[in-house]
């Protein structure tokens, strides 16, 4: 995916809502986000991911997205995931296709979004997610903190 360096941040947001929005579709249950890029069940990471620099070309970035997304081991402390989604679904069998596609179009339609602009529902829904896991999370925006600095005479 192409992008301009400045919406890489924007790009984290969106990437991690989406893996979020995929789990949820096909199994069923809650998950949140950790800052920066981890998804979490139960408060436990069962994904990460990053997103890398491939190629600089003029004013665009293009970025690959790994997703390290923890299906069936147990094994706690694997590349830094602490549970599995089989676990917690109590199934051993999950349609890893289905997850892999479903989690290919969240991730699409997200690039699309932001192509066109559309950037504050991933801000608003990784915050919402960060929240139910019970961080504190205060988010100000600069409108904010320039009004709370405006003298009145």
């Amino acid at each position: 995916m192409t992008f301009a360096q400045d919406h890489l941040d924007i790009l984290y947001l969106a990437v991690g809502v989406s893996i979020a929005r995929a789990i949820e579709s096909k199994l069923n249950i809650d998950v949140g986000l950790k800052w920066p890029n981890k998804v979490t069940l139960r408060n436990k990471v069962v994904s990460i991911y990053s997103i890398e620099t491939l190629k600089e070309t003029g004013n665009n970035t293009i970025y690959k997205v790994r997703v390290l997304l923890n299906l069936y081991s147990s094994s706690e402390g694997l590349g830094g995931l602490e549970i599995s989604l089989a676990t917690e679904v109590g199934s051993i069998i999950i349609e890893w296709s289905s997850l892999a596609n479903e989690l290919i179009n969240e991730i699409n339609e997200a690039v699309q979004d932001l192509r066109e602009g559309i950037t504050s529902k991933f801000v608003i829904e990784y915050l919402r997610r960060l929240a139910s896991l019970g961080e504190e999370v205060q988010a100000v925006s600069d409108l904010a903190i320039h009004l709370n600095n405006f003298n009145h005479f």
